[in-house]
């Protein structure tokens, strides 16, 4: 004598339905709303200009934009690209907090050693200002959901109107770059 699966359940007191497909209208309508109340994620994205001109990154280039929260929470990072864009993530994640951020942005070009300076260098090519956030002036707030936050520099100019010269730096830190990197967070917002 052959007995079923669903015999064998129903002497053990289970109830199978023979339409194992067959759902319910309540089960269909929780789906529809735990599917549709999940919130889209907080991202941000943009692009970087210095003096009115994308700041494209070349081979040898490196360019990172930085977003401190100004009241806490996770640093959020990214890579000026090829074209002048960034895409801003909290470690692997690009999903963000919404809130109030204080922005840096520090674009180099690295310069191979030679045999008259056998010691690699860069050389700056966003002025210094931008790399502190004590002294960047860039606040933006992040909403939630998608972001697209341009970030607009400018030159600093000397007495004649002319931008002043990239400073060259070799692979140390001075003092005074040391303390931008530890500087505090201003609680100020735009």
């Amino acid at each position: 004598m052959t007995v079923s699966a669903n015999e064998s359940l129903g002497r053990l007191g289970v109830r199978v339905s023979e339409n194992r497909f067959r759902f319910r209208p309540a089960v269909l309508l929780l789906l529809a709303i735990a599917t549709g109340c999940r919130e889209a994620p907080t991202t941000v994205s943009g692009s970087v200009t210095l003096d009115g001109k994308r700041l494209a990154m070349r081979e040898g280039m490196r360019g990172t934009v930085v977003f401190q929260p100004a009241q806490g929470g996770p640093v959020l990072n990214g890579i000026i690209g090829a074209e002048g864009t960034y895409r801003m993530a909290a470690g692997s994640s690009n999903s963000v907090q919404p809130g109030n951020y204080v922005v840096t942005v520090s674009a180099v070009e690295f310069i191979p050693p030679t045999e008259t300076n056998p010691q690699p260098s860069s050389k700056r090519i966003t002025p210094a200002k931008f790399a502190s956030a004590a002294e960047s002036g860039l606040r933006v707030t992040v909403a939630p959901g998608a972001n697209d936050i341009n970030l607009a520099l400018v030159s600093d100019t000397d007495s004649d109107g002319m931008p002043e010269e990239s400073a060259e730096t070799t692979g140390e830190e001075t003092d005074d770059q040391k303390a931008q990197h530890s500087a505090p967070v201003e609680g100020t917002t735009q």
